[in-house]
């Protein structure tokens, strides 16, 4: 694909300023419409029903490994990978305006983003984990 595709259709999954938009840029040139799904079967959804052209979705983590719910989808609806965009992930703790993290009691992410920051979040035993859409609606959520 890269700088020779037409303008094009593409959907990701999280919300604005998530990793899979931000791997939908560097990847696709020519955008006609970018839409954001709430779940990765919503992409699946869409791409059988015509309403985008592709999906951009995670499928592999250096530290967490695949995203067996992708391939189990990509097996489900007997769809194909036709193409790899591979971006540094780095997560940020955000929390309301004037909070110390020793304060914090609950954190709010996607579950691939706790496990991406484990060894980060040993430290702070007592705060509750709590798995959300994803880590760009969390952020959202929390501002």
């Amino acid at each position: 694909m890269g700088s020779n595709n037409q303008y094009l259709k593409v959907g990701y999954q999280g919300d604005i300023g998530s990793f899979s938009e931000e791997a939908m840029y560097e990847y696709f040139t020519r955008i006609k419409e970018n839409k954001k799904y709430n779940n990765f079967e919503d992409l699946f959804i869409a791409l059988n029903e015509n309403e985008i052209e592709y999906a951009v979705l995670p499928i592999e983590n250096s530290s967490t490994g695949s995203i067996r719910q992708v391939y189990d989808l990509l097996n489900q609806y007997d769809f194909y990978i036709v193409g790899e965009e591979c971006i540094k992930i780095e997560q940020h703790l955000i929390g309301i305006k004037g909070a110390c993290i020793d304060e914090i009691k609950e954190i709010y992410s996607h579950p691939q983003g706790f496990e991406q920051s484990s060894q980060f979040l040993k430290k702070y035993n007592e705060i509750r984990l709590i798995p959300y859409l994803n880590t760009a609606i969390s952020a959202k959520y929390i501002s």
